[in-house]
């Protein structure tokens, strides 16, 4: 009998973790995964003296993984860090 209560205490708490996680997923996706940018595509084409083009979008998603991975979290880290990693 003790197993089985262990097996139901472990069984409660993965239900309670998994309920977490989904809150979240749904309460933080935005900042996690798609967080807004922190510059246009206008203000990268001014700032990096840019004509329009496919560089500007290498250049947004660049600064999106940067973002989401904690690199930059002002305009002007996000500056800095396009200035020093390129969109190549």
């Amino acid at each position: 009998m003790p197993s089985t209560r262990r097996a139901g205490a472990a069984s409660r708490a993965l239900a309670r973790l998994a309920a977490q996680l989904l809150q979240a997923w749904f309460e933080k996706r935005a900042d996690w995964v798609a967080p807004a940018p922190l510059l246009s595509g206008r203000e990268i084409m001014a700032a990096l003296n840019l004509p329009a083009g496919p560089a500007v979008g290498r250049y947004l998603e660049l600064l999106r993984e940067a973002q989401v991975q904690g690199l930059v979290r002002t305009r002007e880290e996000a500056l800095n860090y396009l200035r020093q990693h390129g969109a190549g």
